[in-house]
Formats: structure tokens, sequence, C-alpha cells
């Protein structure tokens, strides 16, 4: 998926983008540079998807914890989690 076919299926752009280098990244030949796009909600839940060579390459969908002061990460490197689309109303669950 590209970051366009993300932006599609979250229905708005990302709030926030970082850059995070890596020299000896497991599974790719040379460095490596993953931009990490992040969509913010209103409960302050988090979409965080990295995109290597401009190909989706890791989501994380963070909430705050129990506690109300850490958050809690579903989702780490090379795991699933499904990206919603917009719900009925047309919005992105912002």
């Amino acid at each position: 998926m590209t970051y366009d076919q993300v932006v599609a299926v979250v229905g708005t752009d990302a709030d926030d983008s970082e850059s995070q280098f890596e020299r000896d990244k497991t599974g790719y030949a040379g460095p490596t540079l993953t931009v990490w796009k992040t969509w913010v909600n209103p409960d302050g839940s988090k979409l965080r998807v990295g995109f290597v060579e401009s190909k989706l390459e890791q989501k994380q969908f963070k909430r705050k914890g129990r506690d109300n002061a850490s958050e809690e990460v579903i989702g780490t490197p090379k795991t699933e989690v499904p990206l919603l689309g917009p719900s009925k109303t047309g919005q992105s669950g912002r």
C-alpha cells in the first residue's frame, strides 16, 4: 500500500510525519529510511504507519493504557493491524 492508498482508506491526510534511519534493518540489503505518518483521534488514540521506499511496512495503533497515563501499542513491526475505512457517515473516526 502507498501513502495515497492509506489516505483513501483513512479519509484524511496524516497529522504528523517523521523519519527513522536504520543502518542494519533485518530483511534489507542496505540502510533504510522509514517515513512514519501519524493520525491522531480526538480521544488521543493514534494510527502510526511506516513506509519504506514508499510502501507500507509497519502499522501501529496506540491508545491510552488503563492507567490513562501510559500508551498501549497494538501492532508492532511486521504485525497486522487492519486499517479501518471511513464510517458510514463518511468520517474516519476523527
